[in-house]
């Protein structure tokens, strides 16, 4: 299978890229069977502030992830595009995924910008940072991780993030996953 971008001009390094995560996330939710949720799903009681904890199964012995209670913004602002570069009916390469899509986004954040506190809750993805510089609020780190161009990363079951645009350019990061359209 293979990912084309006709109007979407990127260079070799990005297009690799893409098909890797498009075929690494195929591969691991055939293997999962798992089910997702729409980005944007509003599932937070507090519209303004909210306070996750997930439990994060990392391996047959038990142990968990979350290193910390996450809290942070729930609203989302500062986004000034989302480009779909496409997205791929997924019950047609593997028949016990029928009813799910892989599709692929380029995220435009401005200066102060934020994605909004939020849980991966099986809708698995990776985020590339194709330009730009962004910090990374997660339950499975003690510290926030800055992401430079050319970084990547998992957003998976258990994972809740936020996301900040601290710095003094847009950020622009590639954002494939895999999701139940409603």
């Amino acid at each position: 299978m293979a990912f084309r971008t006709q109007e979407h001009p990127m260079n070799r390094k990005l297009n690799n890229v893409i098909r890797g995560i498009l075929g690494i996330t195929i591969a691991a939710m055939y293997m999962n069977n798992l089910t997702a949720h729409p980005v944007g799903e509003d599932d937070h009681p507090d519209p303004e502030h909210a306070v996750m904890l997930a439990e994060i199964k990392l391996g047959t012995n038990g142990d968990t992830g979350v290193i910390r209670e996450l809290t942070g913004p729930t609203e989302t602002r500062g986004v000034t595009s989302i480009e779909s570069l496409g997205i791929i009916e997924l019950g047609g390469e593997f028949p016990a995924m029928e009813g799910r899509q892989m599709r692929a986004r380029i995220f435009t954040i401005e200066p102060g910008g934020i994605i909004g506190l939020h849980t991966h809750s099986q809708r698995p993805g990776y985020a590339y940072i194709i330009s730009g510089k962004i910090i990374e609020h997660r339950n499975d780190t003690a510290e926030p991780v800055t992401h430079s161009a050319g970084n990547i990363a998992m957003e998976k079951t258990g994972i809740s993030h936020w996301w900040e645009n601290a710095f003094d350019e847009p950020v622009k990061a590639l954002v494939v996953d895999i999701f139940t359209p409603e």
